[in-house]
């Protein structure tokens, strides 16, 4: 059975709640990994913690699970609503579940069940050079948000971004660290300052909506 992959914005401290529910709702020999961590600059809610999954489980399942659990027991968010970003999701296209479940176990703070230790020290293994790009990323985004205020508005014009200012910035920390920058991954990481690191991104809703919408 293949894996469904997903994820709740939960306190870690829930993880023998979380786990006991879920084996009610999978066969007793699918594998599953639970993974904990804790983000820096998402998940306010609970201080960054939060959890990811990776279930051999079906559509089924997964729907019974997400509506009794997530839905009913902890009244998550499945979407954004009111400025407030969705609390669970679950990962909708899958190409590579090597590449997912590596993913899942990168920070090591995990549990799991009827998968072999060395499969799971592979994935671990497998996580690194995605660890040091997050590690990257990470390092642009604290950049882009001390930097904010050059390039908040056009000039001239208020409540305006200037984006190109923004993939500029990208442009040029790339260079100083020898990171060679595509268009996708530029297009990625201005979307990913908009959306979630920008100060007052909310203000800038149709700049950025625009941008997304024609990049």
């Amino acid at each position: 059975m293949d894996y469904i992959f997903f994820m709740c914005a939960i306190r870690h401290s829930e993880l023998e709640t979380l786990e006991k529910m879920l084996i009610k709702y999978i066969d007793a020999s699918a594998s599953y990994i639970i993974a904990m961590e804790t983000a820096k600059d998402s998940h306010q809610e609970t201080q960054g913690e939060h959890f990811h999954f990776a279930v051999q489980m079906d559509d089924k399942q997964y729907e019974r699970f997400r509506h009794t659990v997530f839905t009913n027991h902890y009244k998550l968010r499945g979407r954004a609503t009111d400025g407030k970003p969705r609390q669970y999701g679950k990962v909708k296209e899958i190409r590579d579940q090597t590449k997912f479940l590596a993913y899942t176990v990168k920070d090591q703070n995990i549990v799991y069940r009827n998968i072999d230790l060395k499969d799971i020290q592979d994935y671990i293994e497998v996580s690194y050079p995605r660890r040091d790009v997050y590690t990257f990323q990470a390092s642009l985004m604290k950049h882009l948000v001390s930097n904010q205020i050059n390039f908040a508005e056009l000039p001239g014009i208020q409540d305006h971004l200037a984006i190109d200012k923004i993939e500029i910035e990208i442009l040029n920390y790339c260079m100083a660290h020898e990171k060679v920058l595509s268009r996708s991954f530029l297009k990625q990481m201005t979307s990913t300052y908009l959306q979630i690191h920008m100060p007052d991104r909310y203000k800038y809703l149709h700049d950025i909506y625009f941008y997304i919408k024609h990049s």
